[in-house]
């Protein structure tokens, strides 16, 4: 998206509690008009997630005797990854997208269909950072029969060539647990 000239940014928290309100602010550009704050959890009867409410409730405090040294942006908070779904580039799309409206939604999920509060965001599913280069491919095996190790092989040789960039996932069925519980591999090099 940025590479398109959109303007878009991204902060990525490493470190919640304790949350440092002054190093969130150095982070933000002034230019800054609304922020997004993403969560992996769901707070049912509170008044947001947890970093949504930091990030909401602190501007105030923040550096140069607790004003903020530009205009305060509007802020909403929402919530990905829920029922372990993966975050997809069209999610974070979507949130973008839904940020750019006048009133953009507080409170969203995106990536479920919230059927219940119907807080989801519309997500396009077609969009895409991948380019022609890619390819995509499902391998299937049990994991009794020989399969796993074959296709982790073949799949990571596969990225070694310089014509592709592939994109492999395993999916094996197990009759008793595996050593690892990781049963899915995905592999990505760019």
């Amino acid at each position: 998206m940025a590479k398109k000239g959109e303007k878009v940014g991204l902060i990525k928290v490493r470190l919640y509690r304790p949350f440092s309100m002054d190093h969130f602010l150095a982070a933000l550009p002034k230019t800054v008009k609304a922020i997004s704050v993403l969560d992996r959890t769901k707070e049912p009867g509170c008044a947001g997630e947890p970093m949504y409410q930091d990030v909401n409730h602190g501007p105030g405090r923040g550096p140069v005797g607790g004003k903020l040294p530009f205009a305060m942006p509007k802020v909403v908070g929402g919530r990905y990854g829920l029922s372990s779904k993966e975050f997809t580039p069209a999610m974070v799309k979507a949130v973008y997208d839904d940020l750019k409206k006048p009133a953009p939604k507080n409170h969203f999920t995106v990536g479920i269909n919230d059927d219940v509060t119907h807080t989801s965001l519309p997500v396009d599913y077609s969009f895409s950072t991948e380019t022609d280069a890619v390819k995509r491919c499902l391998f299937y095996g049990l994991g009794s029969d020989g399969t796993v190790v074959p296709t982790r092989t073949r799949s990571r040789s596969s990225a070694k060539s310089p014509a592709s960039t592939p994109r492999a996932t395993s999916s094996m069925t197990r009759r008793r647990p595996a050593p690892s519980p990781c049963r899915t591999c995905a592999l990505d090099q760019t």
